[in-house]
């Protein structure tokens, strides 16, 4: 008798990037802080990243938050294009958010209002103009 086993191989991620600007509600917006052993380390960043092969922008910004955040997003709107970089808006999700220690590509997270944003030392100048954006 021989076995059959099956790998679910991922298809390779492309260059196009989905971020999303989460909202509680509350108003206030989730950020995650990078890893240290990840590429720009300590930064605060939005929840999403690549897209893999073949997966609609939409399906991407989802899977990522999920990936994440362990949050399913209940809406989704896109707000802005830059580049090979989408930036949405979120302010339905279900599901609890995982403690610090169980992220799996960041150190620690921040519910944070929007109007402190600014304050924060350490978050790239796009993120702070894609929040300026979602607040519209």
């Amino acid at each position: 008798m021989t076995m059959s086993i099956r790998i679910k191989v991922r298809p390779p991620d492309t260059d196009n990037v989905a971020k999303v600007i989460v909202f509680d509600r509350a108003g206030k917006i989730l950020l995650l802080k990078r890893r240290v052993d990840q590429r720009y380390p300590g930064q605060w960043d939005l929840p999403g990243g690549h897209l893999v092969d073949g997966e609609a922008w939409i399906d991407g910004a989802r899977r990522e938050v999920k990936e994440e955040t362990n949050l399913d997003l209940l809406d989704l709107e896109e707000i802005f294009r830059e580049g090979r970089r989408r930036y949405f808006k979120s302010t339905s999700f279900s599901g609890s958010l995982f403690a610090d220690a169980d992220l799996p590509e960041h150190d620690e997270f921040l519910w944070i209002c929007p109007t402190k944003i600014s304050q924060l030392k350490n978050i790239g100048d796009i993120y702070v103009r894609a929040i300026e954006r979602a607040q519209k």
